[in-house]
């Protein structure tokens, strides 16, 4: 989840810069912050009362394979979304002591309007050429759909993931690097 304003590094100014970092960084820095009563001063009662928690609390972040990989022209969103896997390594280490394990899913190529061709006078989407190029480089040979992405969520959100936390989960079909 989140935006792209697509510009080359050279040609980055600030408030593309800036937009583009509070909307895909600030929103989970925000949001985060806003559920720590609920998941961190909660665990701290029932460490008092009971020896420890009562189950695993759960926080999963969305960031990208671009921040893994790079992309040309995307300098802001990669940015972003690799402070999202840095926050989500240091926010599992913090918070573990209160079994609250902090993941990320890292989304490729999946298919939602932002991906779709993109047609001739319309602001959305991604050329057939460049969709064409990415296909080459996922191995499944096929682009991610948006319930693949939602369901890796649900799985790091289950308790089947108890023991698992700090960790980036990519969503890409094993995409060429990701």
């Amino acid at each position: 989840a989140g935006i792209t304003r697509d510009k080359t590094f050279h040609n980055m100014d600030d408030e593309t810069w800036d937009f583009v970092l509070n909307i895909n960084l600030k929103t989970a820095l925000h949001t985060t912050q806003a559920a720590m009563p609920y998941l961190r001063e909660t665990a701290k009662q029932e460490m008092k009362s009971e020896g420890k928690p009562a189950y695993h609390r759960k926080v999963t972040f969305t960031s990208s394979t671009a921040a893994l990989l790079g992309n040309a022209g995307q300098a802001n969103y990669t940015a972003a979304k690799g402070a999202i896997i840095a926050l989500t390594r240091t926010l599992a280490r913090e918070l573990g002591p209160f079994h609250i394990n902090v993941n990320a899913v890292a989304p490729g190529f999946i298919e939602t309007r932002l991906t779709a061709s993109k047609q001739e006078g319309q602001d959305l989407g991604v050329p057939e050429a460049s969709r064409q190029m990415a296909l080459l480089l996922i191995a499944l040979g096929y682009y991610g759909q948006p319930e693949d992405v939602a369901k890796a969520h649900l799985f790091l959100a289950s308790e089947d993931s108890d023991y698992i936390s700090g960790v980036i989960v990519p969503v890409a079909g094993a995409m060429l690097g990701a």
